[in-house]
């Protein structure tokens, strides 16, 4: 497959591409008049793309400690032949888990951290990620917390995805903040929902909860994304934990559920991919010790916010195809999956994408691979 793609799950008679139409075609027997979208130059797709996700902690609230761990990590990955490399949502250099665990009144120190943490889009902590995407010939995509030169304290939940050659392919920033975030990051625009053509395939990320932002998502579908990479916390605290208390009848009364982050993002991360017919790369943070240990710092509650942050449920990062869960071996024979994607998009032979795939644990809480052959797409 060379210069084009074919857009999923839709196939729409030539006229609509300004030829003019004999007779009505119905458009799920219009399987040889298709839309093609063409590349923007001369590109060649690879057959196989190989990711790093990594699943790692930054060094909390320290953008160059943080930055140079990143590059570490990417030049392990691209060691191990990893095309794309992935880092969680706002990598650089910490997410507020301060603003979900402690009352805004106490917290005007860690905001003033962040501020001088947050870096620039174009500054140096990121020229030094880009130099390592281009020294190892990787597409990197990486989360940071963005400052404005416009601002002395406007701060952004931001996303680059980065090319071989170190150019900045799509700068994202999230479009709203979910909850507690909004104390500390400011609004985001549209400008950030492309898609990068890159010689591995095309490929679009949101940001945590923009993952169930149906335009969003669209916005991302209709340039034919075939990898999707979606970015999120470590963990996402909404309750204290609760404790019995001597003498009271606690099974009278039925606790509210904490915020079951795990499941959650694995609900979010499936339907996009199944609705998109794409592969998914769903890439965590992993909350270090030293996070833990500054919130607690100062915390009129000291042991509760250790409680809680320690007792909530942990993010994982993982992938997913367009049909089944992620990380183990999946082989699906071809005509298996046609039948499949017939009975979902009602169409001759729908959106046909890689058919393998498997990661494989290099290191402890720190890079996952993921390797997936691509087939040529076909109707």
């Amino acid at each position: 497959m060379s210069g084009q793609l074919l857009l999923p799950c839709c196939t729409l008679p030539l006229a609509e591409a300004g030829k003019p139409r004999r007779r009505r075609v119905k458009p799920y027997r219009a399987t040889s008049r298709i839309l093609r979208i063409y590349f923007h130059g001369n590109i060649t797709m690879a057959s196989t793309i190989r990711v790093a996700a990594c699943h790692a902690s930054p060094v909390f609230l320290n953008a160059r400690k943080t930055t140079d761990k990143a590059i570490s990590f990417i030049q392990q990955a691209a060691a191990h032949k990893a095309n794309l490399i992935v880092f969680p949502e706002t990598y650089i250099s910490a997410f507020p888990i301060w603003s979900s665990v402690r009352p805004p009144t106490e917290n005007h120190e860690l905001f003033q951290r962040m501020v001088k943490q947050s870096i620039y889009a174009d500054g140096e902590e990121m020229e030094a990620i880009r130099e390592a995407a281009r020294s190892t010939g990787s597409v990197v995509s990486i989360g940071f917390s963005e400052r404005s030169r416009h601002s002395n304290g406007c701060l952004y939940n931001s996303n680059l995805i980065i090319n071989t050659d170190g150019t900045v392919l799509v700068h994202h920033r999230k479009l709203v903040p979910t909850f507690f975030e909004k104390l500390t990051w400011s609004p985001g625009d549209g400008h950030g929902l492309q898609v990068a053509n890159t010689r591995f395939g095309r490929i679009g990320g949101l940001i945590c909860g923009e993952n169930t932002n149906p335009l969003a998502r669209y916005a991302l579908m209709a340039q034919a994304e075939q990898v999707h990479i979606s970015t999120w916390p470590a963990i996402w605290p909404t309750r204290t934990p609760q404790r019995p208390t001597q003498g009271n009848d606690t099974t009278s009364t039925a606790k509210p559920a904490n915020y079951d982050n795990l499941a959650a993002n694995r609900t979010r991360a499936a339907a996009h991919c199944f609705e998109a017919k794409c592969f998914g790369v769903a890439c965590s943070g992993h909350l270090g010790e030293d996070a833990i240990e500054t919130i607690i710092k100062g915390a009129s509650q000291p042991e509760t916010v250790a409680e809680t942050s320690r007792a909530m449920s942990r993010a994982a990062t993982f992938s997913w195809t367009q049909l089944a869960p992620r990380s183990q071996a999946l082989l699906l024979h071809p005509a298996v999956m046609s039948r499949i994607q017939r009975a979902i998009c009602r169409t001759r032979r729908a959106f046909c994408m890689p058919i393998w795939i498997w990661m494989l644990a290099l290191k402890a809480s720190s890079i996952t691979t993921l390797s997936v052959g691509i087939r040529d797409l076909m109707f």
